[in-house]
């Protein structure tokens, strides 16, 4: 029997005897009008009101729970319905509550049910009719039994959550379902139930008609969500109507087996004593159990499941909330990240690759599991051409080790982006850093690439030639792909001359426009400087109580000159007069490599000074990038909502190329702060945007930015997902992370 029926199919059969028509339509407490309201005003012809709220066990504490048998009997028999009734349900919005009717009377026994597509939404979209007047049923015998494998309670929630046999899936929004807002109803503790997956119930029907997705496209819809199509479900939200739509979605996309939690989180988040996550869902994809057997007979004890390495290996330095991957492979050569590639695309599973764990927008972490191919053990240096300034490299191999190997080679790798990140990572974000400004990114300095695909094939893009015109550029295609197109085992590397001298300065500027126009006009003026750093007041007061330096309280541009002895001499002395005229002073000097060092160190670890300024917070960083014309009052507006928001965010900024970071203090328990938080980062990322910059200059996308994406790239995206789609149709390179 079909359970959708159309709007003309029910204009045919509004007349017969045998059909009841029920409005099913729901709102929250102390929404106005409610549903009793909303019916009397307008309603299809014939249709009887079904009060959720009333069709309920009365004594229970709990809004609208499942009546008894014998209770539900008598209702839906004083609303004319008998067990030969053809009972068909709909709701005012389109597929909001009528799931939660129809899931009611099939755990009843009465699968003669029918829910209108698109329901009052649609009905009125086509003009048809619509009446206040109340219908009279004629009171008829129901009888009623339960089929309690429909619905669940507390206790065997609890049970589940221990044992996982059945996956929980969760139909209030996303918001919610991480913590990031407070619960509607009061006294309600913020997140879901541990393990659950999420997919807001909004998203099973048409935004515009109401009418609900076709069957493959649920499917497609669940699955994404990291369903299982082989394992029972059981739908839950916050007071198990929205739960009903789930239902209604997963009977429809074909799943056998769909229960549904009655209590949901209105029984869940109200006491303590039940289990509670935050944070994004922990979607468990794919055959995992047997391809970690598959693993461990290639790897042996080089594959891992011990909690504490899969846990490490699922959360970067920020904010980001850590998932962890079912299992972490230690791989040492080509061959051995192509055997694991292959086997987790065998079971459908995801794979992630890791390097040393240090980007900042979620990359490395594992929302639906999987496992992770950590790369730290490919660290060769496979060979180096002075003569051709370049060197190829295993994907492990750190930016810090291979300057040590380059040391008297009179050759240097300049992509600095503050942590001793892997190559194979730099690559993947298209780092860059301090360096930028003179040497480029990391996208500039990437000759050639290994490069392992999704169905365990290799492929070597480039070559070590300095240009071509050869085909499409996959290289850079790679460069910058977050792992979601492969996973880079080696890369030939572009290598600069050590200059013969290098000096490094700060000074401070009374304004920050005095500063960015010092950047700009240095810029401007063609100097060739190496790094041009700016950090605002309170990213200097970190600095100083972190690496004892005294710097003023102002802000400062820390600064480095290459060269030969005289043209850095006259590099320094027109940057100086440039600086003098912007207000600038307190110059500091720092010839001697060791002074120089110990002030970039101490740039360089403004992340770890910036937590000190109030321990026990996290950092919520976040980077966007502008035409250096616009830098100044691009900053300038940030200070000042930080300012009025009342927050704690020192800002520091590749001022040569237009990037700059804010570095935002975040109590995690504090839901409050966290809004303001979101609120200050989503307008400077527009106003990056609309000064005609990006919303992340060389974090990356990864979970952080990616409703930005379409913001900034508009219909691109769609050729992105149809590249992704095209090499990774299966989608297990690193899922989640940028579309």
């Amino acid at each position: 029997m079909r359970t959708l029926i159309s709007t003309s199919e029910l204009a045919v059969l509004l007349d017969r005897d045998a059909v009841v028509l029920l409005d099913a339509t729901f709102t929250m407490p102390g929404v106005q009008p409610d549903a009793a309201q909303l019916y009397a005003t307008r309603h299809i012809p014939g249709a009887v009101f079904f009060d959720i709220d009333a069709v309920a066990d009365t004594a229970s504490d709990l809004p609208h729970m499942l009546p008894s048998p014998e209770q539900f009997a008598a209702q839906v028999g004083a609303m004319g319905i008998s067990n030969d009734s053809l009972v068909v349900v709909y709701d005012t919005p389109g597929m909001v509550s009528a799931g939660r009717a129809w899931w009611m009377f099939r755990v009843m026994g009465h699968d003669n049910v029918r829910v209108l597509d698109g329901g009052l939404k649609a009905w009125l979209a086509e003009g048809r009719p619509v009446t206040a007047e109340l219908p009279v049923p004629v009171a008829a015998c129901f009888i009623a039994q339960l089929h309690q494998g429909k619905v669940r309670n507390r206790d065997q929630m609890l049970a589940n959550v221990g044992t996982g046999v059945e996956q929980v899936i969760d139909a209030r929004s996303g918001d919610r379902f991480q913590a990031r807002v407070p619960e509607p109803r009061q006294g309600l503790r913020s997140g879901h139930i541990p393990g659950s997956l999420s997919l807001p119930s909004d998203q099973l029907s048409d935004a515009q008609t109401g009418r609900m997705l076709g069957p493959s496209a649920l499917r497609q819809l669940f699955s994404e969500a990291g369903l299982s199509w082989d394992q029972p479900v059981i739908t839950t939200c916050g007071s198990g109507v929205t739960a009903g739509a789930l239902a209604l979605g997963l009977h429809l996309a074909g799943h056998p087996a769909v229960a549904l939690y009655d209590g949901s989180w209105t029984e869940w988040g109200a006491g303590s004593e039940t289990p509670v996550e935050t944070g994004p869902a922990r979607v468990r994809r794919g055959r995992i159990a047997p391809a970690v057997e598959a693993l461990r007979e290639v790897f042996g004890d080089r594959l891992s499941t011990a909690q504490g390495i899969r846990d490490h290996h699922g959360k970067d330095v920020t904010h980001h909330p850590g998932q962890s991957p079912d299992a972490v492979v230690f791989a040492k050569s080509t061959a051995e990240v192509q055997a694991a590639v292959t086997i987790c695309a065998d079971h459908g599973v995801p794979v992630i690759a890791y390097g040393t764990g240090s980007s900042l927008e979620g990359h490395i972490t594992a929302p639906y599991g999987g496992v992770t191919i950590n790369l730290s053990g490919m660290d060769q240096i496979r060979a180096v051409s002075p003569e051709d300034m370049d060197v190829t490299v295993e994907a492990g191999v750190t930016r810090e080790a291979l300057n040590t190997y380059l040391r008297d080679t009179g050759l240097f790798f300049p992509i600095d982006p503050g942590a001793n990140a892997s190559l194979g990572g730099m690559i993947a974000t298209r780092a860059s850093g301090t360096n930028a400004v003179r040497y480029g990114t990391m996208s500039d300095n990437v000759l050639a690439l290994e490069v392992v695909l999704a169905d365990g094939s290799v492929i070597r893009t480039g070559s070590r030639a300095r240009k071509s015109s050869s085909g499409y550029d996959l290289t850079h295609l790679m460069v910058g792909s977050e792992g979601t197109l492969g996973i880079v085992t080696a890369a030939t590397l572009r290598l600069h001359g050590r200059p013969d001298s290098v000096s490094a300065a700060t000074c401070a500027f009374e304004t920050l426009d005095g500063a960015v126009t010092t950047a700009i006009e240095t810029i401007q003026s063609g100097v060739p400087i190496a790094r041009i750093e700016l950090l605002d007041a309170g990213a200097v007061d970190a600095v100083n109580r972190h690496s004892g330096m005294t710097l003023p309280l102002k802000t400062t541009l820390f600064l480095e000159f290459h060269g030969t002895a005289t043209g850095v001499a006259e590099q320094t002395d027109l940057f100086r007069a440039l600086a003098q005229a912007n207000g600038a002073s307190d110059f500091a000097w720092a010839v001697k490599e060791e002074d120089r060092t110990a002030l970039w160190t101490a740039r360089h670890q403004t992340l770890f000074a910036v937590k000190g300024l109030r321990p026990g917070s996290e950092v919520y960083i976040s980077d966007v990038c502008v035409p250096i014309s616009q830098l100044a009052d691009c900053i300038l507006d940030v200070q000042r909502d930080i300012l009025a928001e009342n927050l704690v965010a020192p800002i520091i900024g590749h001022v040569g190329d237009g990037n700059f970071h804010v570095l935002f203090l975040n109590d995690p328990d504090n839901a409050e702060e966290q809004a303001r938080i979101h609120a200050v980062n989503d307008r400077m990322l527009e106003r990056a945007l609309a000064a005609g910059g990006t919303a992340t200059g060389e974090h990356g996308i990864g979970i952080g930015k990616r409703d930005y994406l379409r913001k900034e790239h508009g219909a691109a995206v769609d050729l992105m997902a149809a590249i992704k789609a095209a090499v990774d149709p299966g989608n297990i390179m690193n899922p989640g992370k940028i579309l």
